[in-house]
C-alpha cells in the first residue's frame, strides 16, 4: 500500500503515480485529493478514473497536507487490514527503479525497524550537499550522507517525502501531528516511533526525485529549529547544544522579525520549541 496526497500539480501528481505503477507495480496506491473542485482536482481525478491501482479518498475542506495524508492512512488500513507496511510518499517525489523493494529489503533485514526512509535527490542528480548552518548541528547520517550504494545507517530522522512506515505502528494510531507544519510532523513522528522502542533506517540504495527544490532543502537540513530540537540530544555536543538553542530561542525569532515573517506565529513556535526541548532531554 501507498498513500500520496495530491498537490497542487496535476502533471506532478501523475508523474508520482506513474513511477509507482512503473517501479512498484504490485502496489496500491490511496491518493488522497481535494474536496474543493478546481481545474487540477478535476484533472487528476479524470486521470485516474480507469486506474486499477488508485484509489481515490477525499480530504475534508479545510484539512491540511498532514490531516490529509492521515485520511489516506485511514482508508489504507480499512481496505488492506493486514498489510505489512505503508508506504509514504509525497506527490512532488518519483521513485527510482528498485526503491520501494531495497526500502522493503532494509525493513525485513531488522526486526525492530519502524520506519525507513531513503535519499531524496533533484532530477538527474545522485547527491545533493544541503548548506551548513547552526541549524544542520544537530543533524544525523540521512539522505545527504555520501552514498556508495547499498549503504544503510541507523537515524533518528527520516524525510517524509517518502518514508516506509510498518504497519502495526499505524494500526496502534501512530500518526503524525497535524498541529506541526510538516518537516515538524515528520519530526514528531520519527521522535514518537523511537520512543516506543522502534528504529528508524535509511538505506542508501533507495532514492527518489523530488521536484521542488525550496521543499527539498527544508527536506534534507531539517528545516526549522524546532524540528531539530526534538531530535535525540546525543547527536550534539555540549557547545553545539548551546549553540542551537542559542540560535532557536534568540537568531530565529530575531529574523524571523526582521524578515517581516508573521509573528503571530511566534507564541506557537516557541510552546513547540519548549515541548520539543523537554522531549528530549527526557529521551
Amino acid at each position: 500500500m501507498a498513500v500520496v496526497v495530491h498537490g497542487r500539480s496535476a502533471n506532478s501528481t501523475s508523474a508520482c503515480l506513474a513511477s509507482i505503477e512503473e517501479h512498484a507495480p504490485s502496489t496500491t496506491v490511496v491518493l488522497v485529493v481535494g474536496a474543493r473542485e478546481c481545474a487540477e482536482v478535476t484533472e487528476i481525478r479524470a486521470r485516474i478514473a480507469n486506474s486499477r491501482f488508485v484509489r481515490a479518498v477525499e480530504a475534508r475542506a479545510h484539512d491540511t497536507e498532514i490531516e490529509a495524508a492521515n485520511r489516506g492512512i485511514d482508508a489504507a488500513m480499512q481496505f488492506h487490514p493486514s498489510a505489512a507496511s505503508v508506504l509514504l510518499l509525497s506527490a512532488a517525489a518519483r521513485l527510482r527503479p528498485g526503491t520501494l523493494q531495497a526500502m522493503r529489503s532494509c525493513s525485513d533485514r531488522r526486526p525492530d525497524v519502524g520506519i525507513v526512509g531513503c535519499r531524496v535527490v533533484a532530477p538527474r542528480c545522485d547527491q545533493v550537499q544541503p548548506r551548513r548552518s547552526l541549524a544542520t548541528l544537530a543533524a544525523v547520517p540521512s539522505e545527504s550522507t555520501a552514498s556508495s550504494g547499498a549503504t544503510e545507517c541507523e537515524a533518528d530522522f527520516a524525510s517524509g517525502a517518502c518514508m516506509l512506515v510498518d504497519a502495526a505502528l499505524l494500526r496502534m494510531g501512530i500518526r503524525r501531528d497535524a498541529s506541526y507544519q510538516r518537516s515538524g510532523a515528520d519530526a514528531d513522528l520519527c521522535l514518537r516511533v523511537r520512543a516506543i522502542g522502534r528504529a528508524i533506517w535509511v538505506t542508501q540504495a533507495a532514492t527518489v526525485e523530488y521536484d521542488d527544490d525550496r521543499i527539498l532543502r527544508n527536506h534534507l537540513i531539517g528545516g526549522h529549529a524546532c524540528d531539530q530540537v526534538r531530535l535525540s540530544r546525543r547527536t550534539m555536543t555540549g557547545v553545539q547544544r548551546r549553540l542551537f538553542l542559542a540560535h532557536a530561542w534568540l537568531v530565529h525569532p530575531l529574523l524571523c522579525a526582521l524578515r517581516g515573517r508573521d509573528l503571530r506565529q511566534l507564541p506557537a513556535y516557541f510552546a513547540g520549541l519548549w515541548a520539543g526541548q523537554s522531549m528530549g532531554a527526557g529521551g
